[in-house]
């Protein structure tokens, strides 16, 4: 009996030798108890994102950019998969529960709707805030359909994570080297300017450098303390509710004014953007320019989500209007080519492309507004613009928006004093 046993314990040990000999040599273990097609459904359910097929990724960047600490293990591959790499719900629940509260609320706003299509100029597609209007409940047949729907589909979940649970797209070592860099005050990871990959950097390293090269510059930035900062937010805020006193739509009632009012869509698109974001500010962070020698970093300011952008949107869905006026307007590369196959080039000749440096901080604020106020009031005057272009309105919001550009570094918090506005639509 104990002869039997042991050679059975030595029976197991020569297979588990072999069995890891197998797996180490071609990287899986088939079960002979299992049929071949599901052999080769565990093995694919088993492969990592840079298995699959075979195909490693070799498009992979980081570009380390630290001076006295040394990158993390594994931190090359996990940022080699880019900032925009998604990773994958830890459960089948979690991918759908907000999906099917969009699709709730949007059959109950279909149902109120129905037949009762807006025949009024209240919608611009470009100009548009999704309200936070909660409609009713529809019929009693239709809540009843969606409440079987989600349990049906809950079930099915159900079902098919007890057959097989979701697996993550990442290894364990990397998901915890992600809570590492979330969590840590030493690393930061940054983007690369020209789509190059994440850098990885020092953050004291990060903040030295916008402050050397960009936010120090008094010429262009202004120091702002919290205070000074919110009462500016304010006080833009009071002079934003005024123009849009001013150029809201008329009732028949009232007296008619002799400037262009804005449509009842814009009214909306604007207020309702200024409830929604509330006294947010801009952000302002940097990209590196890993392209260059020594590399250098790129200024960029994050205005995505605050009502200013959201009127300097309103002001850009208007220039885009006239912009073919302007005679050096380029629609795209495709009428540059087209162009030089007409000329004439002696032979001999040479073509230079020609870049401005750091273009939009050495753009004179008030140069700027007065050139294109004088643009505007020319084409005016030859009955150029649009019939409901309203020049007044464009002209001042211009002005508000291009010098009152304030966004916050960490705790700092700062006023751009020189260039065009830069994060926001209109700026480009």
């Amino acid at each position: 009996m104990r002869r039997q046993r042991r050679f059975m314990n030595h029976a197991d040990q020569v297979i588990g030798s072999f069995r890891r000999a197998i797996e180490f040599q071609y990287g899986f273990v088939s079960n002979p108890r299992l049929s071949l097609w599901k052999n080769v459904e565990n093995r694919l359910g088993d492969l990592g994102v840079d298995e699959f097929s075979g195909c490693v990724l070799r498009n992979t960047a980081c570009h380390n950019l630290l001076e006295k600490y040394k990158k993390p293990v594994g931190s090359s591959k996990l940022l080699g998969l880019g900032l925009n790499y998604c990773l994958k719900e830890p459960s089948l629940q979690a991918t759908t529960a907000d999906t099917f509260e969009r699709m709730r609320e949007d059959v109950r706003r279909m149902y109120a709707l129905k037949g009762g299509g807006d025949s009024s100029n209240s919608y611009i597609p470009k100009l548009y805030v999704k309200s936070d209007y909660s409609f009713e409940p529809a019929s009693e047949e239709i809540e009843d359909a969606l409440k079987q729907f989600r349990e049906a589909l809950r079930s099915e979940q159900l079902q098919r994570s007890k057959i097989k649970k979701p697996r993550p797209n990442l290894p364990l070592r990397a998901l915890k080297l992600i809570g590492f860099f979330k969590d840590n005050d030493i690393y930061i990871v940054v983007a690369g300017n020209k789509n190059l990959g994440p850098c990885i950097l020092e953050r004291k390293l990060y903040i030295y450098r916008a402050i050397k090269e960009h936010l120090g510059n008094q010429t262009n930035y202004q120091l702002l303390s919290e205070a000074e900062a919110r009462a500016r937010l304010a006080g833009l805020s009071y002079r934003f509710d005024s123009w849009v006193t001013k150029y809201r739509p008329r009732t028949p009632f009232e007296l008619p004014v002799d400037w262009t009012t804005i449509s009842e869509a814009e009214t909306t698109f604007l207020m309702r953007a200024k409830r929604k974001n509330g006294n947010k500010f801009a952000r302002f962070r940097c990209t590196a320019k890993v392209h260059k020698y020594p590399w250098k970093t790129r200024p960029i300011v994050c205005c995505s989500g605050t009502w200013l952008n959201d009127w300097s949107k309103w002001l850009d869905y208007w220039l885009q209007k006239i912009k073919h006026l302007i005679p050096t307007y380029v629609k795209d590369s495709q009428q540059v080519l087209d162009e030089v196959r007409r000329l004439h080039i002696p032979p001999g000749a040479f073509l230079f492309t020609c870049d401005a440096n750091a273009m939009y901080n050495n753009i004179d604020t008030e140069h700027a507004i007065e050139v294109i106020t004088w643009w505007l009031n020319d084409l005016n005057e030859q009955n150029k613009l649009p019939h409901d272009f309203s020049l007044e309105a464009i002209l001042e919001a211009m002005e508000i928006i291009m010098k009152n550009n304030i966004f916050e570094f960490g705790d700092c918090y700062f006023l751009q004093l020189l260039g065009t506005a830069m994060g926001t639509s209109a700026a480009v």
